[in-house]
């Protein structure tokens, strides 16, 4: 049940009908009156009548008056008012938000691109041809790749290319969503030349990696490894980013190289990107290759034989080993210097450097003589100090 309107709405609804009567007497012909119908008086009083409608709450009969308005137009020769009655309608069926609006908005919006177009305003015709391939793409991907080449083709025409740029990436993305890879190529190539026709050299750039992605996703690395040497002639492209990671990305594939890919994934000319959704496509094919690939120092880690207390026994004995040639009772100079070294190096040689050699020979001098009167001392204690050493 509809709801009750407000006063201002039922003031909109009045409004509405007294405009749509003068539209309509405008429109009728007699002996005694109008002998022709006058469209250019009609047009205007159909929009009022449409915008008090919408005020009003009815947007049923607000598109019907807005048809009416357009066909008015039409019938003038006002090609932009046609174009303008088409794309409020449009917008009007849009926000009730069904199945049924939603295709009939579609329609107008392609109407108001026509007539636009017809009337030589590119830039306004773009946004309607934009907004009809929106809807469309919901139910029907393939029309609205066609509805966003007849907008790119009619900007190209007049050399807008600045105007090229969004339709191409939202027409590229519909393409790579439906998985159909040769629009996808094509659609890059000509965004390519359309981008270098209008001097935009980083977008180029973008471009041109982005085909290098999609023809290795393809297979193609012969396509993929010509296209690259031929975008070398693109000003400054091979020592761009982009540059750098379409180079590292073939090598990597090539190679079979997961470190290479691993890398490359994480280049500067990854993150600037057409579309996300090539960026996807590289990660899938390096992804790939990483995963067939083990990580080359993990399995080296793997096949070296674990370290054990023994070799660690070993080492301490070396390097604290006291010489076979001391007598009972003499203090070896080198168990001193390996009792006095760094007892957490773990790896420590039984040869010491040529520092610590010079070290030690300058201080045998000032110890020789306690040396000699400790042993005197010790001599007594030859068992027990056997057990030290």
């Amino acid at each position: 049940m509809a709801s009750e309107k407000t006063a201002s709405q039922k003031n909109s609804m009045k409004e509405a009908l007294k405009a749509l009567k003068e539209a309509d007497a405008c429109l009728k012909t007699s002996l005694f009156g109008n002998w022709k119908k006058d469209w250019l008086s009609a047009a205007p009083l159909y929009a009022r009548a449409s915008n008090h409608y919408r005020m009003g709450k009815e947007p049923k009969k607000a598109i019907d008056c807005l048809v009416k308005a357009s066909k008015c137009a039409a019938e003038c020769g006002q090609e932009f008012e046609v174009g303008k009655h088409n794309q409020q309608a449009g917008m009007i069926a849009k926000s009730m938000k069904t199945e049924e609006y939603d295709r009939m908005a579609a329609k107008f919006f392609e109407q108001a691109f026509d007539a636009y177009k017809d009337n030589g305003d590119m830039v306004t015709a773009q946004t309607s041809g934009k907004q009809a391939a929106d809807i469309i793409s919901k139910y029907d991907i393939n029309k609205s790749i066609s509805i966003y080449l007849k907008v790119i083709e009619a900007l190209e025409a007049l050399e807008k290319w600045a105007y090229t740029y969004q339709h191409f990436r939202d027409v590229t993305r519909l393409a790579l969503r439906a998985e159909e890879y040769a629009t996808v190529l094509d659609l890059i190539q000509r965004a390519i030349k359309a981008f270098s026709k209008g001097n935009q050299t980083n977008t180029v750039y973008q471009w041109l990696l982005g085909e290098t992605i999609l023809l290795v996703y393809r297979d193609d690395i012969i396509g993929a490894e010509e296209a690259f040497l031929e975008a070398l002639g693109h000003g400054r492209y091979g020592l761009s980013d982009q540059g750098e990671a379409a180079e590292e990305f073939l090598k990597g594939v090539k190679d079979n190289d997961a470190e290479r890919l691993k890398a490359f994934k994480e280049l500067p000319g990854m993150k600037f990107l057409p579309i996300p959704g090539l960026g996807r496509l590289a990660h899938e094919v390096a992804d790939k290759i990483i995963g067939s690939n083990p990580d080359e120092s993990s399995e080296k880690a793997a096949k070296l034989p674990p370290s054990t207390n023994s070799d660690k026994a070993s080492s301490d004995t070396t390097s604290k080993k006291v010489s076979t040639t001391s007598k009972p009772g003499d203090i070896n100079i080198n168990s001193l210097s390996a009792k006095g070294g760094d007892k957490k190096d773990d790896n420590a040689t039984q040869e010491t450097t040529q520092g610590d050699s010079n070290r030690l020979s300058q201080a045998s001098a000032t110890l020789e003589d306690s040396i000699a009167e400790t042993n005197d001392l010790l001599n007594g204690f030859e068992d027990d100090f056997d057990d030290l050493a």
